[in-house]
Parts: C-alpha cells; structure tokens; sequence
C-alpha cells in the first residue's frame, strides 16, 4: 500500500489508472510484455519477483518524501540482506535533500545570486 499520508483521490486517481493503461499498452505495443501489479508488502513483492525472474539485482528511482524515503531504504535494506543487489537513482531533482546545501549560483560578474534573483532573470528573459 502506499505510505504516503494523502492518498490519492477522485481525479487524480482515474488518472493514475489511466496511466498504468496507456503503460500496459505501450509495453505490450513495443516491449512484447505487459504490466504486472501486484498487491502486498513492498519489500516481499519486489523479493517475490526478483526470484521469480531470476533477477540479481533491482533498480529503482529514489523518491524524496520523507515516507517514501523510508520505505527506499528499507527495500533496499531487505533485498540486499537476501543477496540482491540494489541499485538506486535520482528520479526528478538535481540535488535531494539530505545532499546539503546546493553550491551558490553565480551572476555573470562572478557574485553570487540567490534563487529568487534567477527567477526573475528568467522571467526577464522571456
């Protein structure tokens, strides 16, 4: 089930389901597979396919929130404790949070700008 604290709901649900469709049939158009979904504990269901398939090893994009993140470390903690290697990535973010503080912009005169400066640059721009 999903950890997260605000599950999904009314639209965005439909779209959820539309999505895994349009995947299902992509899979089936150009991979010559097809969409599983599997219902269960996280951890066992990915350790249930991995053996199913012969599978040495699991890769994942990392998700940052904070129950996300949790349920990451421990599927990876339990796949590796059973010999799978795991192999994580991020997902949408050029820097995740627990990474410190991201290295300070620099203007074109060298001094440094803060993010809201860039934006308006931005905007500017355009």
């Amino acid at each position: 089930s999903d950890p997260s604290p605000w599950p999904l709901r009314g639209a965005a649900l439909w779209w959820k389901g539309e999505s895994l469709k349009a995947f299902d049939a992509s899979l089936r158009a150009h991979c010559s597979s097809r969409l599983t979904i599997r219902r269960g504990c996280c951890c066992d269901e990915i350790f249930r396919l991995a053996k199913e398939v012969n599978a040495t090893r699991v890769y994942f994009n990392r998700m940052v929130e904070p129950w996300y993140r949790q349920r990451d470390l421990r599927a990876t903690a339990f796949l590796e404790e059973r010999g799978i290697k795991v192999e994580t990535f991020k997902a949408a973010l050029l820097q995740e949070p627990w990474e410190g503080t991201p290295p300070a912009l620099l203007s074109d005169s060298g001094g440094a700008l803060c993010s809201s400066t860039v934006a308006l640059e931005e905007v500017k721009a355009g």
